[in-house]
């Protein structure tokens, strides 16, 4: 350790070059550091720290052209660092946080408005049961709560209530979007040379992605194509349709007379070499 003194042992103002402290070290005043200042052991501030001010107003201010906090593994292998950086937009002085992972910038958050923006391709990421929260907008709502998105296929099926799988040559392609508690599913369903031996009862759309709720009060829209020239598909063909009361299928309903709607039967598919249909449909309902 070599010192320089100023008056005194070591003056009123003493500057030291190289310092090596073994035990402990107490200032009751100032201490100015010049160069730097490498601690090993636990360094306890009960003051305020300034980085760049004389004059911290909370207990650590950083005061510079762009200040980053980097934060690194003893490997150095991975870093990540927070930032504040001041710029002018529009003439007008515009704050924004900007947080950093391996001197990739990945979070942004404007000081004025509070907007954040997801940079470097990232997603946000919600735990299970938590979601975005609405609650501070007016609303008479039941729940104010965005938690979930999905999207993803789904196959549908004919399944008669007595006998299961219609059979047959299936084209089957379902997709779905799940937003909240409202799920959208849309179909497509061709089948040719059906086969009905040993199956009765009502036809349902079986293979929902989620099962839902009001049961026969959702229902949705149904567009139907017949091959006539090949027996024809149905004897009577389905006009729309809706949720099943147990919310895990969808019942086709045809219509035996004037607003008289009943779930198309076994009976109803027109049977022979050859017959086909197709249907496409498009479904909304509660879960």
């Amino acid at each position: 350790m070599s010192i320089k003194q100023l008056g005194g042992v070591f003056g009123r103002n003493p500057t030291f070059n190289d310092v090596t402290i073994e035990g402990e070290l107490t200032f009751d005043g100032d201490i100015d550091v010049n160069s730097d200042l490498k601690v090993d052991g636990d360094l306890v501030v009960t003051g305020k720290i300034g980085v760049g001010t004389d004059t911290p107003s909370d207990e650590m201010e950083i005061r510079s052209t762009s200040p980053k906090i980097n934060f690194t593994d003893s490997s150095d292998d991975t870093s990540g660092s927070v930032g504040y950086n001041v710029r002018a937009l529009m003439m007008a002085a515009d704050g924004t946080h900007r947080f950093y992972i391996g001197g990739d910038e990945k979070v942004r958050i404007l000081e004025t408005s509070g907007d954040v923006s997801l940079l470097g391709g990232g997603n946000l990421v919600v735990n299970s049961g938590n979601g975005i929260d609405f609650s501070a907008t007016a609303g008479t709502g039941t729940s104010e709560l965005f938690s979930d998105y999905e999207e993803g296929t789904w196959t549908p099926n004919y399944t008669a209530a007595t006998g299961g799988d219609l059979g047959g040559t299936q084209n089957r392609q379902g997709y779905y979007t799940k937003v909240g508690n409202k799920v959208t599913v849309q179909f497509y369903l061709y089948i040719n040379t059906i086969d009905v031996t040993g199956k009765s009862g009502d036809v349902t759309v079986t293979g929902l992605p989620f099962t839902g709720s009001l049961g026969g009060n959702a229902t949705g829209s149904l567009v139907v194509t017949e091959d006539t020239g090949q027996y024809g598909a149905f004897t009577n063909s389905p006009r729309t349709m809706k949720l099943s009361g147990s919310g895990d299928s969808l019942v086709l309903l045809k219509e035996i007379s004037s607003n008289v709607e009943q779930p198309l039967q076994v009976t109803d598919f027109a049977t022979g070499g050859g017959n086909r249909n197709i249907i496409r449909a498009s479904f909304t309902y509660i879960v």
